[in-house]
């Protein structure tokens, strides 16, 4: 049931639903005010949801806040409309992403059938469409209501926040009050709630054919104040054991598109390496540049999530502090080398950075124009390349590992960085690797992930 000052503003017209959902669909948030009406004028009181989508997605095709292939497509509709990631229900992906490679439907047919098809069905995933439906349309009423809007990544966080349980609607909706009803501002760097350790591991879920349990709705707030979400991969034996190792793992998707449950493969495998030692994997969202976000943002929200668990109002996650490390692949590798290039995170362990963004060496054609929304001037690439943050006599430890065959990332990249730090930085080139690894390379990275952020092991370059 709507809140009472949700149910006092006007419901939204059957067209303006569509498109708020087109926007959870492609976005995974709800629109701005403004989106909102210029969509509606633009495809008229009729549109349904399936034209909705198409639409937009054509709008936006050329400007790579959507992966084209249909995998990537569909991977992230099962994030945004029931929760799931990547990997998490192949099954059911694949039967998805063979209708959409098909050619018979239309990106927005599918996405129409699948929302359908989701919404209806029991259950926890079914519960948490159902929820963030209701969310959707909460703050597009609130926002009309009240005038102002949601930052697109608060937006973000407070649809995806959302999941089966009841208690996550009830919270988003307190925050989403706060917001755009009370309109006052969220502290800086602080977690929503100061949850005890037994909340956590309630809150938490298995994973499938492991003793790994995993909470993905914890809240946090960053230097400006945006709601921010990240995940937590807890190993087994959370509870029992007084303290755990603590990995930050960062998504790729170029600065651009993604989110934490990208690293779900990774971060579990992470977690399962226990007991001793045992390792914590938080995945943080950080601000991407498909939301008008670019660098040093990203970095900044990093350095903020890092902050926030070293701070006492992070013991609930019964961290060893200063045992932590970063872990990254792609664009996250490449904020995990730069954030630990210029703060003293114990360890980094980055797969196929990109590392120097003027162009020294090249990266690749396609990756340049993923480098221009990011830090599209000559400055800021500069600032943003971390071998040029690299300063002799920091502590920071690290290891990158890069696939001879990487056409996006060339391994030169990480041969840069590898220059620029020296002893501090060991490089590991795998043959037939490209950029995203075999279930082969998989094992290799975990194994030595494992040994390699346990601190009580020295690590060096031979």
């Amino acid at each position: 049931m709507p809140k009472p000052y949700v149910s006092s503003t006007p419901e939204l017209p059957p067209a303006q639903a569509a498109i708020a959902r087109a926007y959870l669909v492609l976005f995974g948030r709800s629109p701005d005010s403004a989106g909102l009406a210029w969509w509606a004028t633009q495809l008229g009181p009729d549109v349904s949801l399936a034209r909705a989508v198409d639409a937009i997605a054509t709008a936006v095709e050329a400007s790579l806040i959507l992966d084209p292939d249909p995998g990537a497509g569909v991977a992230r509709m099962f994030h945004h409309l029931v929760g799931k990631a990547p990997g998490e229900d192949p099954q059911g992906q694949a039967y998805w992403a063979g209708r959409l490679r098909s050619g018979r439907e239309t990106h927005g047919q599918v996405a129409a059938a699948l929302l359908h098809a989701a919404a209806a069905a029991p259950g926890f995933h079914g519960s948490t469409l159902r929820r963030r439906l209701d969310m959707l349309e909460s703050i597009c009423r609130l926002q009309r209501a009240h005038g102002r809007d949601l930052t697109l990544q608060t937006s973000r966080a407070a649809v995806l926040r959302v999941d089966g349980e009841p208690s996550s609607w009830e919270a988003a909706m307190a925050d989403v009050h706060r917001c755009l009803v009370a309109n006052t501002p969220f502290q800086p760097v602080s977690w929503s709630a100061a949850l005890a350790e037994t909340s956590v591991l309630q809150q938490s879920r298995p994973v499938a054919n492991s003793l790994v349990r995993e909470h993905r709705r914890l809240v946090w707030f960053n230097r400006s104040g945006e709601m921010m979400l990240a995940t937590a991969c807890l190993p087994q034996g959370y509870e029992a054991m007084p303290a755990h190792r603590g990995i930050g793992g960062l998504h790729g998707g170029g600065w651009r598109q993604g989110y934490p449950e990208m690293l779900h493969g990774w971060a579990t495998a992470l977690a399962a390496t226990g007991p001793d030692p045992s390792y914590l994997v938080l995945c943080p969202m950080y601000r991407l540049t498909a939301h008008g976000y670019r660098s040093p943002q990203p970095q900044e929200d990093v350095l903020d999530f890092l902050a926030l668990l070293a701070s006492p109002s992070s013991a609930f996650l019964k961290l060893a502090l200063g045992a932590s490390g970063l872990f990254g692949e792609s664009a996250g590798g490449h904020l995990a080398c730069l954030v630990g290039s210029t703060a003293d995170v114990p360890r980094v362990l980055a797969l196929y950075p990109p590392i120097d963004l003027r162009g020294d060496p090249v990266v690749s054609v396609g990756l340049q124009p993923y480098v221009d929304h990011y830090a599209p001037g000559a400055a800021e690439r500069a600032a943003a390349s971390a071998n040029l943050s690299w300063r002799a006599g920091r502590r920071t430890v690290f290891q990158l590992w890069h696939g001879r065959g990487d056409a996006l990332v060339p391994p030169a990249q990480s041969a840069a960085f590898q220059a620029a730090a020296g002893d501090a930085c060991s490089l590991v080139l795998l043959d037939g690797e490209g950029h995203g690894f075999t279930a082969a390379a998989w094992a290799d990275v975990v194994s030595s992930a494992a040994l390699f952020f346990d601190e009580r092991r020295p690590v060096s370059a031979a």
